[in-house]
């Protein structure tokens, strides 16, 4: 389960930014944030760990590597890359962002692993029937990839559209393979 933070007041942002890098079997994932929130996460790529480390120190360049940063996030994240079901429990910050933003993205964050939603369909959960195009530029914008699972939402047909994660739609795609192949393997209850 997922809390969040809305108010800079109590986002603690501007100070002790700390990261890790936490290798997965689809490449390292950066965490980065303050020690009560996390602000952002890098999805895995093709780069390794010294390449990671730059772009972290370029958006972040006063962070402090700390490798147990986010401790309980980091197993879940190897886990969900390993093809197991992961519900992420994390503190996330979502106070730099606009109010119709963090409504798109808590919007987001209740869509369940492996289902799809199309952008107008999110539009109308929040209560902006007719924005789909606003929450596509919110979603594209999501500064928690993963966590806040974007690649759940699709366009109007249900074809990908609109990810601008590394490996774009492919990438899309694999993620909810990914969740729909650990939801085919999990027992019966």
């Amino acid at each position: 389960m997922l809390s969040y933070v809305t108010d800079s007041r109590r986002s603690n942002s501007s100070t002790n930014h700390r990261f890790s890098i936490v290798p997965t079997t689809w490449g390292v994932v950066g965490l980065m944030g303050t020690p009560d929130c996390l602000q952002r996460v890098m999805l895995p790529s093709t780069c390794d760990q010294m390449k990671a480390l730059e772009l972290i120190q370029r958006q972040f360049p006063q962070a402090t590597r700390d490798s147990g940063y986010c401790h309980d996030l980091q197993p879940q994240i190897r886990s969900y890359f390993n093809g197991h079901g992961v519900d992420f429990h994390a503190v996330v910050d979502l106070s730099g962002l606009s109010a119709f933003a963090q409504d798109v993205l808590q919007g987001c964050a209740a869509i369940p692993a492996g289902q799809t939603q199309t952008y107008g369909q999110l539009a109308e959960q929040v209560g902006r029937s007719g924005a789909a195009r606003a929450v596509g530029s919110a979603l594209a914008a999501n500064p928690l990839p993963l966590i806040i699972p974007c690649h759940r939402v699709v366009g109007t047909s249900g074809k990908m559209c609109g990810f601008s994660g590394p490996g774009g739609l492919s990438t899309k795609q694999r993620l909810l393979d990914l969740e729909r192949q650990a939801i085919l393997a999990e027992p019966a209850a």
